[in-house]
């Protein structure tokens, strides 16, 4: 038998070969895709138990907050990795073969949670979902942002509260924001060609996001 962890890392080697899964009799894996490797295929069928809880647990897990993803990259690094070679293991230790499939799981929780709390959500439901379809959500993703930093953890007047996007809603509509980068200390606006550091709410990986965490008070801010 091999452990849960190399079962997990089984199911990314076949991903990343070009490869998926189907299920066979009595719920067993069978690799699909013609460049897997053979030896990855029979080490699936030697394992296919143990690949095949691996598939339900990727399967059912939250995608996991991108600050802890990055901490895991920091470790392989502070082990002589390159930085392409951090983010490849410490992606496969989540489960995903790519960076792109990481930033999708998220997307996807995001908005299951919105879809679920459609009451909490009032006036700020249409900026939050066009932040989570843009390309800044994928920046965050990368520099390890909580979600809670990008969209805040109150609909609230008090700035300690406040995630990314809100702060952007403080720039003069008259000026032009042309660029926006993302970084894993904060984030800088290019405004009119002069650049501005904002910075979001400091929060814990573990802080909920506003919409999870309360309904709007009456008369606050979206």
């Amino acid at each position: 038998m091999i452990t849960p962890s190399d079962a997990v890392q089984l199911v990314v080697a076949v991903r990343q070969s070009g490869g998926g899964f189907r299920l066979g009799r009595h719920g067993r894996p069978i690799v699909v895709g013609r460049r897997v490797p053979k030896r990855l295929r029979e080490a699936v069928r030697r394992h296919d138990r143990a690949v095949g809880v691996a598939l339900t647990q990727l399967l059912d897990a939250p995608p996991p907050c991108p600050s802890v993803v990055l901490a895991r990259v920091d470790q392989y690094l502070a082990a002589g990795r390159t930085l392409d070679t951090g983010w490849v293991c410490a992606l496969a230790d989540f489960g995903f073969a790519r960076f792109v499939d990481l930033v999708q799981a998220s997307r996807t929780k995001l908005l299951e949670t919105l879809d679920a709390s459609p009451d909490a959500m009032g006036p700020a439901a249409p900026v939050t979902r066009a932040v989570i379809d843009h390309a800044m959500f994928d920046q965050a993703v990368a520099a390890g942002w909580p979600m809670a930093r990008l969209f805040g953890t109150a609909i609230t007047n008090d700035p300690a509260h406040w995630g990314f996007i809100r702060r952007l809603t403080t720039i003069d509509p008259d000026r032009q924001v042309t660029e926006i980068v993302i970084r894993r200390d904060g984030a800088v606006v290019t405004i009119d060609d002069s650049t501005h550091e904002l910075w979001p709410c400091a929060v814990p990986a573990s802080a909920p996001l506003w919409w999870l965490a309360n309904s709007p008070t009456p008369g606050a801010s979206p």
